[in-house]
């Protein structure tokens, strides 16, 4: 298969979004895009080893984005870092310092430099081009130390949104490399340029960050699609849109699931109250059905159908040896991320029975994908009496 090698301060800067699902960074009606499609993200030598191989994760996970736009992260050529210098640069910095840089309120920043003032009016009749971009995250006060929220660590039970006690790094670092392609916040969607730690998938307790539908069709929409087009990319997960936060970001929650109140009619109660964390079993009666939520993305440069398939596995982690209860039939553009409802499914009628409900999107491989292993969930963990 083709592979491909390789918060910002915005002033008077606009957020546009035009026809399109995603917004992006612009100023007087033109997106300020990196030309060339790529940074060369230098990390900071001083810095500790493990921040390092964060930013090398994000750069694996930004790379498998279906659009021609690409990092490379290497290690910085000297030992000193500086915001619009020329060059692209990955560091985690000392509090004082990264308030200075990012706010008070950040928890992490893009700054990017141009070859003009975006701002400045006398400017608009130019082609104002992004040159570089920093990405600033909080670290330690001496250098060299490894402190702070972000965790390289992909095991759900210690991140955010499962109530551990980091939050993920990949998840925010493909955040802050949208803000350097030209990427701007999202409040209406289910995005990573939203509340990026609650944009994930997972299978067991593993979870893969992405950098997701909206932002892959941004990518492609401003920088082309790669290869034709042929970067194919499907994922399914137990998160969904729930609104928007201040500062303009999409807010995250899980999916849901409803009791079918009168199986004659299909009417659904007003929800289960079902509780969704890792280690909850909801004890429910035999036989009730219920119907499931769960959010399938087409991160690729084409539409598709697809089938999304819904199971009941003894283990929390879900695939292709799980007993099938039942099916749905969507048609999913690329940048519109879709939350799908189950058919009614009945809780086994064995008493006793700890049974997880799972999702998966095209079970059957009938997509090309670069990247399967994020096509199956679970959602729920349910035991019969």
């Amino acid at each position: 298969m083709s592979m491909k090698f390789g918060t910002l301060a915005l002033g008077l800067l606009c957020l546009s979004n035009e026809a399109h699902a995603y917004s992006y960074i612009s100023a007087w009606g033109h997106p300020l895009v990196k030309a060339d499609g790529h940074h060369t993200f230098e990390v900071n030598r001083t810095m500790h080893p493990e921040y390092a191989n964060m930013a090398f994760d994000a750069g694996l996970a930004f790379n498998m984005n279906s659009s021609n736009a690409y990092v490379d992260v290497v290690m910085d050529d000297d030992f000193t870092t500086a915001v619009r210098n020329g060059e692209s640069e990955i560091r985690f910095t000392r509090p004082t310092n990264f308030v200075m840089l990012c706010g008070p309120n950040a928890g992490a920043c893009a700054i990017n430099e141009y070859n003009a003032n975006p701002s400045d009016p006398n400017t608009s009749n130019l082609l104002i081009q992004m040159i570089s971009s920093d990405l600033i995250f909080p670290g330690a006060e001496m250098e060299g130390e490894l402190v702070g929220r972000y965790n390289r660590t992909t095991d759900l039970r210690q991140l955010w949104g499962y109530n551990g006690a980091f939050r993920p790094s990949t998840n925010t670092f493909l955040h802050e490399m949208g803000h350097a392609f030209a990427l701007g916040h999202e409040a209406r969607l289910y995005s990573v340029m939203g509340r990026d730690w609650t944009h994930t998938t997972a299978n067991g307790f593993t979870t893969q960050p992405s950098i997701g539908s909206d932002s892959a069709r941004g990518l492609n929409l401003l920088y082309g699609a790669f290869n034709e087009g042929t970067m194919e990319d499907l994922e399914v997960s137990h998160w969904k849109y729930a609104g928007m936060a201040s500062g303009a970001y999409s807010v995250h929650s899980r999916t849901d699931a409803f009791p079918v109140i009168n199986a004659g009619t299909g009417l659904l109660g007003p929800g289960g109250g079902l509780d969704p964390a890792y280690n909850a079993v909801n004890d429910v009666p035999r036989g009730m059905q219920i119907v499931y939520e769960t959010t399938v993305e087409n991160n690729g440069a084409r539409e598709h159908e697809v089938e999304v398939q819904w199971v009941m596995s003894p283990t929390q982690y879900i695939d292709d040896t799980d007993t099938v209860v039942g099916t749905t039939r969507i048609r999913i553009r690329p940048g519109n991320p879709l939350t799908v409802t189950s058919p009614p499914i009945p809780v086994p009628a064995e008493a006793g029975v700890t049974r997880f409900v799972g999702a998966r999107v095209d079970p059957g491989n009938w997509i090309f994908e670069n990247n399967n292993s994020n096509n199956d969930t679970w959602l729920y963990a349910l035991r019969s009496y």
